[in-house]
């Protein structure tokens, strides 16, 4: 899963603070065989981020 958690770190989900993204790194480690579920991962945790303000 490196290769994706690398992704993640380098990504602007990382800039919207470690919290969020420590989340969707763990779920990341246990959806890494689909992409569907990993995806769905990065769309909810934006979503609820966006709600929370």
């Amino acid at each position: 899963c490196l290769a994706l958690e690398d992704a993640t770190y380098n990504s602007h989900w990382w800039m919207m603070g470690k919290e969020v993204a420590k989340s969707c790194l763990i779920i990341m480690s246990y959806t890494a065989n689909n992409p569907m579920k990993i995806t769905y991962c990065f769309f909810f945790t934006l979503s609820h981020e966006a709600f929370k303000d």
